[in-house]
């Protein structure tokens, strides 16, 4: 059962991370402040929260190398 979570919360992580990363182009490639700024700004957001809390749940639910603690930590504090 948890190696099924783990698998789980890797695929969101992953998935979370590679959608961010093509919405995230959006922002980049429009105008300032136009809506497709803000909405695409916003998912890459929530996208990137969510990329955060399951790297969040790595850390205190399973076993995961110290590096990948150290970039989870890091990457909260930005």
């Amino acid at each position: 059962m948890t190696g099924d979570l783990h698998q789980l919360n890797i695929l969101s992580h992953v998935a979370a991370g590679a959608i961010a990363l093509s919405v995230g182009l959006v922002p980049l490639l429009t105008r300032k402040g136009g809506l497709w700024h803000r909405r695409a700004g916003w998912v890459t957001l929530a996208l990137g929260a969510i990329v955060l809390g399951s790297a969040a749940i790595a850390v205190l639910m399973f076993d995961p190398p110290a590096p990948l603690v150290a970039a989870t930590l890091t990457a909260g504090y930005q």
